[in-house]
């Protein structure tokens, strides 16, 4: 039996499809994300995860689309998407209970902090010593922790039959 990802042999209908997600506005790196819906608990648990208590700087939104990024298998081991048995694609999976990785959401957003504070520098000024680079190391420091806590990731293949090669076949 051969093994390959369910996705490859479609890969030009991916992208077409891709491309028509961009055309509409849609920018997203997943396709099937319009099934997808963080709720305000896995909003608000970012929030205090990267310490943006306000939506000054990230509002509900802009958290929902870090969290929906990351969409995993739930508690039933289901996972967000599975093929469909007609096109060979890979679509929704109905039986999928909303489950996201909130710790690569949050260290994707601290590594966005972090790249805003990069430019501060270190200085003295009237008797004081004032260390401005320090926030931009902590934000990295917490975009690594969680960077670390992300979820395990694995790769299901799907088996698809073995083409029969019929001029290697042996008469016995």
């Amino acid at each position: 039996m051969r093994w390959e990802i369910a996705a490859q042999p479609v890969q030009e209908q991916s992208r077409k499809i891709f491309a028509a997600a961009i055309s509409l506005s849609v920018i997203c790196p997943q396709v099937w994300r319009c099934k997808l819906a963080a709720n305000a608990q896995q909003i608000s648990q970012v929030r205090r995860m990267v310490a943006e208590l306000t939506a000054a700087t990230y509002s509900d939104t802009d958290i929902k689309v870090y969290i929906e990024t990351y969409p995993i298998m739930d508690e039933n081991g289901e996972e967000p998407r599975e093929p469909d048995d007609d096109t060979g694609l890979m679509a929704a999976n109905t039986d999928w209970t909303a489950t996201y990785d909130l710790a690569a959401a949050a260290s994707d957003i601290l590594s966005e902090k972090a790249a805003a504070l990069m430019a501060r520098n270190d200085f003295s000024a009237d008797g004081g010593s004032y260390t401005l680079s320090q926030q931009y190391e902590q934000a990295m420091k917490m975009a690594r922790y969680y960077q670390s806590r992300r979820t395990a990731k694995s790769l299901r293949l799907w088996p698809t039959p073995r083409p029969i090669d019929r001029d290697s076949e042996v008469e016995v």
